[in-house]
């Protein structure tokens, strides 16, 4: 196989599974770790799959992912404590997370609620989070598209020039049926 195809499909899967991974972000079933608070379960670049869960079916210990209203942003964590209208969590490090995470504005334990959970985790995959890390990740996007393009444009205009040159009778010996003169040599004299 040619260079070239070879860069255009490592180029057109990596866009696919790019894409792929985006659109399930967005649709709230996966999400990359970042951070040092889930370790040694989950490292930096981990992806974290998710399904929504009842807060009454949560236990002690689960991994969940949960919208931080002080951080604005989205915490994947262990559940601590149960109660009736929410939960307590906190980080799997010890040495980072040794106490519940924090309400910031009464400075007391942050009650996790069910509007609060995304979701569940039932599985994280290492290093494949980092695809969503990535600073722009739509100029990640856009570069994949145009290699795929580049190698494209670059492999039809090479099947142009064969065609232009089979055409123009320059390189009968590569390409097309081969040709084969038949003189027939009739003796004038029957036998």
């Amino acid at each position: 196989m040619k260079p070239l195809k070879v860069l255009f499909y490592i180029a057109a899967t990596l866009l696919i599974v790019l894409v792929g991974l985006s659109l399930m972000n967005v649709a709230g079933l996966a999400y990359p770790v970042e951070g040092v608070s889930m370790q040694p379960i989950m490292y930096t670049g981990y992806l974290a799959f998710v399904h929504p869960v009842n807060i009454s079916q949560l236990r002690i210990n689960q991994t969940v992912v949960y919208y931080n209203p002080f951080f604005k942003e989205l915490v994947i964590h262990r559940v601590y404590t149960i109660f009736s209208n929410g939960i307590y969590v906190k980080g799997a490090n010890a040495i980072t997370n040794p106490n519940p995470d924090l309400n910031y504005t009464s400075h007391t334990p942050l009650l996790v609620t069910q509007g609060m959970i995304k979701g569940e985790v039932y599985f994280a995959v290492p290093y494949i989070g980092y695809m969503l890390l990535w600073p722009n990740n739509y100029i990640i996007i856009i570069f994949f598209i145009i290699v795929a393009l580049l190698v494209s444009f670059s492999s039809s205009g090479q099947k142009d020039k064969r065609a232009r040159e089979m055409a123009d009778g320059k390189r009968k010996d590569e390409e097309g049926p081969a040709s084969i003169d038949i003189t027939l040599i009739v003796d004038p004299k029957p036998y």
